[in-house]
């Protein structure tokens, strides 16, 4: 059985991958907060990851395979669009009013008049509105005296990034609109050089200066993900995949420096094969939602309000507090606003087909 036989297959592990990803982000957050040292992290005992790195890494994998698939399964770029925009927007905009104008107008030490008037507020709350021009980090008199970090909700670097790739994924395919019978031929192409060559310029810069940048290695990883959807008919399944990959790169962590080069062309193939792994004991605890994002955006300003109430509390009983408060949250955000806002994305394709066409109709007459 090869991987595209499974393309269409909702028996998989997606769901449950990314909230135990969201969860990984939450841990290293608790540590870092703390101004603590996780001294289980790889990157603490001389490598050049970490859990958190890796476990964002593997969201844009993950989203690389299945953006990739929605666009080229459906073929309508309208759709995707709308998808796109319905899947990230809705929530991050309820996240926002939820935590600026409630955690952080309740924990501000500035008067209320002024935190709602100040010009941090206002660029904060907008910038991460539309994810224009990157995102703000800090709001008036919010955490200020956390001792490690007065950050409000550092996880939102991703998501421009994020929203870059899929406006690339697009740009492509309408570029390559006026040769549609080529398009698949050349992202099939495109995508491995995109992700070679973004793999080629992590491995340059950690070989001549011990470090690099894990944006360029989300993207890198987003295009491996689209890659491997795109030549899905050519991977093969089988029991032996998961533990072949897994021992790889166990091998590869026999030598830290080397750990990097296995890691990068080998952990997008280990995400995707484990998503869809054949039963086992991970499908009783397989989440009935996505989750994932919700947790994602939330645990940040939650984990900043218990540190801020609780100034001496542990890293692990954050983690344990902070997912007592973040799940039920999660769940909230995925069935009241994200799960209905994507309900609503073939209404407003077609909408925007409609009024496409009668605009069309008018210049046209």
């Amino acid at each position: 059985m090869h991987l595209s036989d499974r393309l269409g297959d909702r028996n998989n592990h997606f769901n449950l991958l990314r909230v135990s990803a969201a969860l990984v982000v939450l841990l290293a957050h608790s540590y870092v907060l703390k101004g603590a040292v996780m001294w289980f992290d790889l990157l603490v005992h001389g490598y050049p990851l970490s859990f958190g790195g890796m476990a964002v890494n593997a969201f844009f994998v993950i989203s690389g395979f299945l953006v990739t698939g929605s666009l080229f399964q459906r073929h309508d770029i309208n759709l995707y669009l709308w998808s796109r925009c319905l899947r990230i927007f809705p929530g991050l905009w309820t996240m926002l009013i939820v935590t600026v104008f409630g955690f952080g107008l309740a924990l501000t030490t500035l008067p209320a008049a002024d935190y709602l008037g100040s010009p941090k507020t206002h660029e904060y709350f907008w910038r991460g509105a539309t994810l224009f021009n990157g995102v703000r980090y800090y709001l008036p008199g919010v955490f200020e005296n956390n001792a490690a970090d007065g950050q409000f909700n550092r996880s939102l670097w991703t998501l421009p990034l994020e929203l870059r790739m899929y406006a690339i994924l697009a740009f492509g395919w309408i570029v390559l609109a006026a040769a549609p019978t080529i398009r698949l031929a050349a992202f099939r192409i495109l995508a491995p050089l995109a992700a070679g060559a973004g793999f080629l310029s992590i491995g340059v810069d950690f070989w001549r200066e011990g470090q690099f940048n894990l944006g360029a290695m989300n993207a890198a990883m987003f295009a491996a993900g689209a890659t491997i959807f795109l030549h899905a008919g050519r991977i093969r399944l089988s029991r032996l995949a998961l533990p072949v990959l897994g021992a790889v790169l166990l091998l590869g962590a026999m030598s830290k420096p080397a750990l990097l080069y296995v890691y990068m062309p080998v952990f997008p193939l280990f995400v995707l094969i484990a998503a869809y792994a054949r039963g086992g004991p991970p499908r009783a605890f397989e989440p009935k939602g996505d989750y994932s994002y919700g947790v994602y955006i939330y645990a940040f300003p939650i984990q900043q309000t218990l540190i801020a109430l609780k100034p001496d509390i542990s890293p692990e009983l954050l983690t344990i507090l902070a997912i007592a408060v973040v799940f039920p949250v999660a769940m909230l955000s995925w069935r009241l606003v994200e799960k209905p806002a994507l309900a609503r994305k073939s209404a407003f394709a077609a909408a925007t087909r409609n009024a496409f066409g009668s605009l069309k109709a008018r210049f046209a007459a």
